[in-house]
């Protein structure tokens, strides 16, 4: 069988992981399977495709996209051309493909082969922005008109969301895909934002062989390796965008800020666009709080393995990749009490009410002063084998299996 996975890029993000992550399970089972995405250029290492073009089409598919509404239109030639190869794949596994990438023309064409569409975003059943509509991003006019200060991607600056969302609705009651989300409680927002869908699984993100296992040893190892000092609580906030409202740094800020003994701590924050951020570090005056830039997943993943406790205090999440990485890892996980990150940690973590500083700064100030905890590695063990590829390589190949008899 021969799967093609098409995904908007293969940079930083916990969606492009995910793809990755998909289509190795698929490759591992004996079948082939490839990446075409519309950002990142191959290398002699990798064996992705990429659709062409560069930074001027991408900004100019921005500019169309926000100002007339048009998804992709100056990419429009580039995928003609990929139309042709396209056929020669058993299933076309649609991911993150809206916005400035792909027309609607071209995804209409691809809908109308055996395809699955895994949704890692909402934005099949907004017609706009990526998070849920109660996401509590800003949206002021000055976030509209410049892209890097906008995080509901994709943004326009007039709103045709709703025509977008009864179009795509429309797509999907006459071609039917199968469509995926990696968690219920994903599910259930799509549905409760409008969006029915007959053919709908669950399938979790396999992350982890499940024969991996951890150890006490290689999380002392990850510590000495990454320099991380043994006499402190080491905590660790990551985020693709760090400044993006959503992800909470500035709660985790005010925390920390109000923390007793802060030579017994240090913060490490892991991600991109952190100007503002940092900004806010400096005015609080801590010492204590390293930013560190973007890392490989390989190399975020170490830092999960070597601090005591990842902190995300985010908003709104349609899965927590990180957070399930984390606790694979061996870390404690402290997290907003969201109803998704209820269940992929299935308990294995600490919770706090959204937006609740103090119960925050209780629980980090316990955590401070808390011993190693055994129960850690355990945990980490039962998350490997719950999220291992092998699982969800199996879930997809039957349903692959399925949509192609459904076809013929």
């Amino acid at each position: 069988m021969k799967i093609l996975h098409i995904n908007t890029s293969l940079g930083r993000g916990g969606t492009a992981v995910a793809v990755v992550n998909i289509s190795k399970s698929i490759t591992r089972l004996g079948h082939d399977s490839l990446v075409l995405n519309s950002e990142t250029k191959p290398n002699a290492e990798s064996k992705h495709l990429w659709i062409g073009g560069n930074k001027i089409r991408h900004w100019l598919n921005v500019l169309s996209y926000r100002c007339f509404g048009q998804e992709g239109f100056f990419n429009h030639g580039l995928w003609l051309h990929w139309l042709e190869s396209i056929k020669d794949y058993d299933v076309i596994h649609l991911h993150n493909v809206h916005g400035y990438y792909m027309p609607m023309e071209v995804l209409e064409k691809i809908l109308s082969r055996p395809c699955v569409w895994t949704l890692h975003d909402f934005w099949i059943a907004t017609g706009g922005p990526g998070t849920p509509l109660d996401s509590e991003s800003e949206k002021s006019p000055l976030t509209r008109i410049f892209p890097k200060a906008n995080f509901e991607y994709p943004v326009e600056w007039w709103d045709r969301s709703a025509a977008r969302k009864r179009k795509l609705q429309e797509l999907i009651r006459v071609y039917r895909p199968a469509v995926v989300s990696p968690s219920n409680c994903s599910k259930e927002i799509v549905g409760q934002l409008g969006c029915y869908i007959d053919n709908f699984k669950v399938i979790p993100h396999g992350i982890y062989d499940a024969s991996e296992k951890l150890d006490a040893k290689s999380r002392i190892k990850a510590r000495d390796e990454l320099g991380l000092p043994s006499n402190v609580h080491v905590f660790i906030f990551v985020s693709a965008n760090v400044d993006n409202q959503d992800k909470g740094f500035d709660i985790f800020l005010r925390a920390l800020e109000r923390l007793p003994s802060p030579h017994k701590w240090v913060a490490i924050v892991a991600g991109d666009h952190y100007f503002k951020s940092l900004s806010m570090m400096k005015e609080a005056r801590l010492s204590n709080i390293y930013f560190i830039g973007r890392k490989s997943n390989k190399e975020i993943r170490n830092y999960f393995r070597g601090c005591d406790t990842y902190v995300t205090p985010t908003l709104s999440e349609s899965y927590g990749l990180t957070v399930v990485e984390a606790l694979a890892e061996g870390a404690k996980v402290v997290c907003t009490d969201l109803p998704v990150l209820r269940e992929i940690t299935v308990g294995k973590a600490l919770f706090f009410e959204k937006r609740n500083i103090n119960v925050l700064r209780d629980i980090l100030a316990a955590r401070i002063e808390s011993t190693v905890d055994p129960e850690n590695i355990q945990n980490s063990n039962e998350i490997r084998a719950r999220y291992s590829m092998e699982n969800m390589g199996k879930a997809y190949l039957n349903l692959y299996n399925e949509v192609i008899s459904r076809k013929t």
